[in-house]
């Protein structure tokens, strides 16, 4: 199918519409004061400016959340006016091409003099496009979120059909992919918008102040727009974790390089593109292109890379994104298509720009941020396969040269060997911490090679622990001590400075400290992560055989070691942040309900009790309202300690259910037990001594009329199988006592009655 004519038709069609659709809004309205109107025009030029990246084209501006109050105070045309005004000033300073400036402002006056209409139509029963038609109350409401949706749904279909024809994407695609998003963000900001003018205007409702109900939009726009950001960067670290260790798999440096290829081809979409190595300072050579010819490929690397970073580029250089690369230079891709998008993402390993990953497309500003960190992630991790890989390839290369002359050069042969066992250590290790996110694992299989495979006699690896450094993995050693001091020792100072060290001869080194008679040399590298330096690596030797190449290839190693604590620690904060609640640190509802199924099944299976307390704070708005959210947090969270306190670790579970609410979940607890705890926990809430240790030392209480009372709660316990045998039934019968126990003034334990299934 030729998309051309429809993206043509797009976005002529949005010019045309905008015109004469602003032109007939302009025409029924009276003229705005020039001084109001001016107000608004600024206030959408600092709206428009914000923009939220979609997943796959576009964006969503912010400038909904002045636009849409616009519609009301000064008119849609006008509106309209200052929303298209306000889109193409942002995309002039973005140097955005003439047909995206043309296309923004017209969609933009569309979608607006729409929703003005839509508001028009719900508010007043009328079709005319003016803001001076009186307003039925009950219809304000309804009639501003007509105002939204209609807005909402034209940017979304205009702006998806644009894109998809533009970038040659399936409409339906790009509709689905991106309308989560959009909807979630224009019904915030939209909404947002609307509540402060109907505020500000002072518009009737009914009932009144029915207009805050357009808070729970918001409400759910923002918490939908965090959970996506979770989730986007939790599918991002999983999709580079499936890349990278697709890539270590790869038999050969061209086997890798292809594999390479076909990731950027899936991640970016270019027209063509290419990944070019070099060694040291020599020029780029194109290994690996697609959708270019090779010498096309290689002229384009060479000159776009030259262009953009320099005629000497080095470590330094960063991903370069280009919307509109208009060189006329005669290396096009193909003849009357010349690049115009440009994307180069350097291939950086330590301190060495190895290569470069080169996209283009002959369509202007087709690349975007999603694209963008996408394959800077890629090229950050792919950098150290490709090296390793190819300095493995040129080491099995002088092998072979070697074996060749080995007659002449034997002591060549021993060298390259060696250089080829290490470098077949190194791509084993760097498989292993790729594929593997129990740390404790790979420390083992690096020490483990380090004393099995190259002959290191004694080998450990230790790990900073406050005032210390604990042994982790060991090999060689004859009951070595667990700790040692960071103060001293030649392992100390490494730790302490950050800086490797290679002792030749430990007799001259003051600080070295025997722990076995016979070592003579000792080498230590640093393992550094997050600005600090995390354990520590060391090699011991009886014979004088430690040389710099030693030092440098623990050094290597011991990146590895810092790689692997930082995927354990990224995973560890992915998980905690999907399972535990900001606020107070205790397990949220998704883990709580993974655990009650879990024990709601073995206590079915082998007939043991199961209980549950659900706690509420009594008169928490009342508190709230009094001493703000800040002290509410504090004492969330002292209500939090409390229930930590009072559960069994590694049996029961505590979790935030929400708001002011808690659930504790106790295995293998009566219902008699679990009243007790219940009860226990209610004294220490409302005790003085217990309150006293909340934040700042100023206990969670209730204070009116120059009297202070404490902090209360009330609490109910529901048993299985007594009160129920699923975890709604369980959960309804506790929340049913408690809020009897609430009606009766709170501060109290209510036991479900039993008999609930």
């Amino acid at each position: 199918m030729n998309r051309m004519p429809v993206y043509h038709a797009t976005r002529w069609g949005a010019l045309a519409a905008g015109l004469l659709l602003t032109a007939a809004a302009v025409r029924a309205e009276p003229v705005p004061p020039p001084l109001l109107f001016a107000a608004f025009a600024l206030l959408c030029l600092a709206a428009e400016s914000g923009n939220l990246s979609l997943p796959y084209a576009g964006s969503v501006s912010f400038g909904a959340v002045a636009t849409l109050p616009a519609i009301l105070v000064i008119g849609p045309g006008y509106a309209a006016v200052c929303g298209a005004l306000g889109q193409i000033a942002v995309h002039v300073r973005r140097r955005r091409p003439l047909p995206t400036l043309v296309f923004n402002g017209s969609q933009r006056a569309v979608a607006l003099v729409l929703a003005g209409g839509a508001w028009s139509l719900v508010a007043s029963g009328r079709l005319p496009l003016d803001a001076a038609h009186p307003l039925a109350p009950a219809r304000v409401v309804p009639a501003a979120l007509a105002c939204v949706a209609v807005y909402a749904l034209a940017t979304h279909v205009i702006v998806s059909f644009y894109s998809a024809t533009r970038r040659a994407l399936s409409v339906w695609t790009v509709l689905v992919g991106n309308a989560s998003v959009r909807f979630a963000a224009t019904t915030a900001l939209g909404c947002f918008g609307l509540l402060v003018a109907l505020i500000a205007l002072d518009a009737p409702t009914v009932p009144p102040d029915f207009e805050y109900v357009l808070l729970l939009p918001i409400m759910a726009g923002v918490v939908f727009l965090i959970y996506d950001a979770h989730r986007q960067s939790n599918r991002q670290l999983f999709h580079l974790y499936s890349a990278v260790t697709d890539l270590v798999q790869a038999v050969d440096l061209d086997h890798l390089l292809q594999r390479l290829a076909g990731l950027l081809d899936r991640i970016a979409t270019p027209a063509g593109l290419w990944v070019a190595l070099r060694s040291g300072d020599e020029p780029f050579e194109v290994a690996v292109s697609r959708g270019l010819d090779r010498a096309d490929a290689q002229r384009l690397a060479d000159t776009v890379t030259r262009e953009l970073w320099g005629p000497r580029p080095d470590a330094s250089v960063r991903l370069s994104r280009i919307a509109d690369y208009t060189r006329n230079a005669p290396e096009g891709p193909a003849p009357g298509e010349h690049p115009r998008s440009v994307m180069l993402a350097p291939l950086v390993a330590g301190r060495d720009l190895v290569g470069v990953l080169g996209m283009v497309h002959p369509i202007a500003d087709y690349f975007i941020p999603a694209q963008e960190r996408e394959v800077a992630m890629l090229a950050a991790e792919a950098a150290f396969v490709v090296n390793y890989l190819r300095l493995y390839r040129e080491s099995q290369q002088n092998l072979a040269r070697a074996e060749q002359l080995q007659t002449r050069n034997a002591e060549l042969l021993r060298d390259s060997q060696r250089r080829a066992h290490q470098l077949a250590l190194l791509n084993r290790a760097f498989v292993r911490v790729a594929t593997s996110l129990a740390t404790d694992e790979v420390f083992s299989a690096l020490v483990d090679e380090l004393h099995s495979s190259l002959g290191y006699p004694r080998v450990s690896l230790r790990l900073v622990e406050g005032d210390t450094l604990r042994l982790v993995a060991d090999r060689g050693h004859s009951g070595p001590p667990d700790r040692i001091p960071v103060t001293g020792g030649v392992v100390g100072r490494v730790a302490r400075t950050g800086q490797p060290a290679l002792v030749l001869d430990v007799r001259h080194d003051p600080d070295y400290v025997a722990y076995h008679p016979m070592v003579t040399q000792l080498a230590a590298a640093p393992i550094s992560g997050r600005g600090a330096v995390a354990g520590v690596i060391t090699v011991e030797s009886i014979e004088p055989v430690l040389s710099s190449a030693d030092l440098e290839l623990l050094t290597t190693l011991a990146g590895y070691a810092a790689l692997a604590i930082e995927n354990a620690r990224n995973y560890e904060e992915a998980r905690a942040l999907a399972t535990t609640d900001g606020l107070t640190g205790l397990a949220n509802r998704r883990m709580l309900w993974d655990a009650f199924e879990r024990e709601l099944a073995r206590a079915g299976r082998y007939g043991a009790p199961l209980s549950v307390i659900m706690v509420e704070v009594d008169r928490f708005k009342l508190y709230n309202d009094t001493h703000g959210h800040l002290r509410g947090d504090d004492a969330l969270r002292q209500v939090a300690r409390v229930l930590t306190q009072a559960h069994r670790a590694y049996i029961d579970v505590v979790a935030r259910y929400g708001g002011d609410e808690f659930v504790a979940l106790l295995p293998q607890t009566t219902k008699a037990e679990a009243a007790a705890v219940a009860e226990r926990i209610r004294r220490a809430i409302g005790r003085d001594d217990v309150d006293g240790a909340a934040v700042d030392g100023d206990p969670p209480a209730h204070e009116g009329d120059g009297a202070r009372t404490l902090m209360t709660v009330s609490l109910g316990v529901a048993s299985f199988p007594e009160d129920g045998r699923t975890i709604e039934v369980l959960l309804r019968a506790a929340d049913r006592s408690m809020y009897e126990v609430k009606a009766a003034g709170g501060d109290a334990v209510a036991v479900a009655p039993g008999g609930s299934r």
